[in-house]
């Protein structure tokens, strides 16, 4: 294959960069916003995915964001997420439709912002999904490992006590 002909396709497959730009502005908008009116304390929020892995095709233009929190419960996922994704999807909600935030710790450059045309919530047992922008978005929170005072090491050692159809 010529130089030529794969540099065309590759710059077909990429999104325009007028998209990347507004795919920037929602990830970066919801990143501010989980950070002031998460109902939980967020430690971190990672861009993975496509994204996140700077992979991005016209084809594949979601976002997938992973909330990192010491406050949410290590293991059990099943009977403490739902509540939490609730509570999560409530307040994106509330914040899409220019409602006030309902958590009282608001940054100012958030608080007179409505976040981007939210629409289309689904939750899942691990993530909250929907549109935001005109993106479909993956929401997953989970324990933050990475400054567990155990660790990964810890992170490992609850896997292998799983029952071995979850490790």
């Amino acid at each position: 294959m010529a130089s030529g002909t794969v540099k065309a396709s590759l710059s077909e497959a990429r999104p325009p960069q007028h998209s990347l730009e507004n795919h920037r502005r929602v990830v970066n908008f919801l990143v501010r916003y989980l950070h002031s009116h998460c109902p939980f304390l967020v430690s971190e929020i990672v861009e993975s995915g496509s994204l996140g892995q700077g992979t991005t095709t016209s084809a594949d233009a979601d976002i997938d964001l992973v909330v990192m929190s010491l406050d949410v419960p290590k293991i059990d996922n099943a009977r403490w997420l739902p509540e939490k994704l609730e509570k999560l999807k409530q307040e994106l909600a509330r914040g899409s439709s220019g409602q006030p935030p309902h958590v009282s710790n608001m940054s100012n450059s958030v608080l007179g912002e409505a976040i981007p045309g939210c629409s289309n919530w689904k939750q899942t047992r691990f993530a909250l999904q929907f549109n935001c922008g005109g993106y479909d978005v993956d929401l997953l929170p989970t324990y933050d490992w990475s400054i567990s005072p155990g660790g990964y090491k810890e992170l490992y050692s609850l896997c292998m006590t799983q029952e071995s159809h979850y490790q």
